[in-house]
C-alpha cells in the first residue's frame, strides 16, 4: 500500500518500486526502509507525504516537549517493535508519534496496552529511534546504576574510592554520568539535585521550566555530592559553606552506555572526536536538609548564534536588528533563568560584522567562544574584575563591548572621537 501511494504521488517510479519489492523478498524488512536505503526517496519525504495523504500532522520530535510520564505508558519493547513513542496526554487521549501511521494493528495494540484513545502524529523513523534511545535505554541504564549502587557495601562510597582511577566503574560514577548525559540529550540548561525527606529529587530545567525527572534513595546523597565535588575540584570535606566550581567534560556513548569524563584543560576537550564537549558550572548550597547541587550545562552545539533562529515575531526581530545596528547606545537583556538571555546576546554579537569591528567582551564566565571576538574572563583572585576589565577594554579601541549580561554598542570611528 505504501509503495502504491508513493508511485501515485510521483515520489518514486514504478521500476524503483519493483526493485525495492525484489529486495524485500530477498532480504526482508519494511518497504519504506528499503526505499530509503536504496536512495530512491528520503525519510523526510516519506513522512511528510504520509502526513498529507492521511491528514495526520508531521512533527519533528526534537522540537517537541515530551512528557516522560506518558512515555512510561508504553514498554520499551513494544515501542521499538512498532517504531512509536508516546509524546504527551491530552485529557483522555494519548498522542503517539509513529513512523508507519498505516499500521492500524499497531495503533490497536497501543490503545489496548495504555487503555487510552490514541491520536497519531507521524515522524521520521530515525528521529523516533533516537527518542527511544533517549527515553528508554537511558532510563533503564540509570535504573540499573541505581540498583548497583544500592547493592554496594555500606551504600556510601568513600571519596577516595570515587576519585580513584580504578573507580570509573563504581555505581555512583555511572549514576552521575547518566544524569549528566541524559540532561545533555534532553537539552537541559540546569540539573538540580535536592535532598528532600527520605529521597533525593532530581530536576532538569528544559526550555526554562523545571521538570522532576526522577527520585533517588536518600542514602545516595553523600556519594553523589562527593563525586560532583571531585569533578568540580571543590573541597569535599567542606559542607558548611556554599562552594562554586566548574569542569569541562566529554560525553561519550559506548556499547555499555554513556560515560562522562571530567577534563580540566579545554584544549583537550576541543581535540576530542565523536564525543560531545560540554562546560559545566557547579554550585553547592548547604540547607537544612543537606547540600543542594545545581549544575549549569553549557553545550557549544546547543547555542543559537543566529537571531533568525530565535522565536521572535518578524516585527520585533526587525526592530531589534535596527537597534543593534545603531552607531551608539546600550542594550539591556534581562529575564529569569532559562529565558534566553545568553542566546540573544551571542546571537546579537554574531550578527555584527566582526571583520570591520573590534568586539570585546568581559564575562563571568565566558560561556561560549566566538571566532573574531576578544573575550575576557573575570578572575577576581588575579585582580581581573569587571571594573578593571572595562578600564583596560576602553584602551583597546573597541567598537562593541559586551559586559556580563548587557551589550554596549559605541561608535568610535568618528572624527570627534576622544583620545
Amino acid at each position: 500500500m505504501l509503495g502504491e501511494l508513493l508511485v501515485a504521488g510521483g515520489l518514486i517510479k514504478e521500476d524503483q518500486l519493483m526493485h525495492a519489492l525484489d529486495e524485500q523478498k530477498k532480504k526482508g524488512g519494511k518497504l519504506g526502509e528499503i526505499l530509503v536505503d536504496l536512495g530512491f526517496i528520503s525519510e523526510y519525504n516519506i513522512a511528510t507525504f504520509l502526513g498529507r495523504q492521511l491528514h495526520i500532522p508531521f512533527i519533528e520530535i526534537d522540537k517537541q516537549l515530551v512528557d516522560v510520564e506518558s512515555v512510561k505508558l508504553l514498554s520499551g519493547d513494544m515501542a521499538r517493535r512498532l517504531t512509536a513513542i508516546p509524546l504527551y496526554r491530552d485529557k483522555s487521549t494519548l498522542v503517539v508519534a509513529m513512523a508507519d501511521p498505516l499500521n492500524i494493528f499497531g495503533v490497536d495494540d497501543i490503545r489496548k496496552t495504555t487503555g487510552k484513545d490514541i491520536r497519531q502524529v507521524v515522524a521520521m523513523r530515525s528521529d523516533i529511534l533516537k527518542a527511544l534511545d533517549r527515553y528508554y535505554a537511558m532510563s533503564q541504564t540509570i535504573e540499573a546504576a541505581t540498583v548497583d549502587f544500592a547493592g554496594e557495601k555500606g551504600a556510601v562510597v568513600l571519596a577516595e574510592e570515587i576519585g580513584g582511577v580504578a573507580a570509573e566503574d563504581a555505581p555512583v560514577v555511572k549514576l552521575v554520568s547518566m544524569l549528566i548525559a541524559q540532561a545533555n540529550l534532553d537539552r537541559a540548561s540546569d540539573i538540580h539535585i535536592d535532598p528532600e525527606g527520605n529521597h533525593i529529587k532530581v530536576r532538569y530545567r528544559i526550555d526554562g521550566v523545571l521538570t522532576e525527572v526522577r527520585t533517588l534513595p536518600r542514602e545516595m546523597h553523600a556519594s553523589i555530592v562527593s563525586r560532583i565535588k571531585i569533578m568540580s575540584n571543590m573541597d569535599i570535606a567542606e559542607k558548611r559553606i556554599p562552594q562554586d566550581g566548574r569542569f569541562q567534560a566529554k560525553v561519550s556513548h559506548t556499547d555499555t552506555g554513556p560515560v562522562v569524563t571530567a577534563v580540566f584543560h579545554e584544549r583537550n576537550v576541543l581535540r576530542l572526536q565523536g564525543d560531545v564537549a560540554v562546560d559545566i558550572r557547579v554550585s553547592t548550597l548547604p540547607v537544612i536538609k543537606g547540600e543542594t547541587v545545581v549544575m549549569r550545562i553549557l553545550n557549544r552545539s546547543h547555542i543559537i548564534l543566529d537571531l533568525d533562529s530565535l522565536i521572535l515575531s518578524s516585527d520585533l526581530l526587525d526592530r531589534y536588528r535596527r537597534l543593534i545596528r545603531r552607531p551608539y547606545g546600550i542594550i539591556l537583556v534581562t529575564g529569569p533563568t532559562g529565558s534566553g538571555k545568553t542566546t540573544t546576546l551571542y546571537g546579537s554579537i554574531n550578527t555584527i560584522d566582526r571583520k570591520a569591528n573590534n568586539i570585546v567582551t568581559v564575562e563571568d564566565p565566558v560561556e561560549y567562544q566566538i571566532m573574531g571576538v576578544n573575550q575576557m574572563q573575570v578572575n577576581p583572585k588575579a585582580g581581573t574584575t569587571f571594573a578593571s576589565g572595562l578600564r583596560s577594554i576602553l584602551r583597546q579601541d573597541p567598537d562593541v563591548i559586551m559586559v556580563g549580561k548587557s551589550v554596549t554598542v559605541k561608535r568610535l570611528r568618528s572624527q570627534s572621537k576622544p583620545r
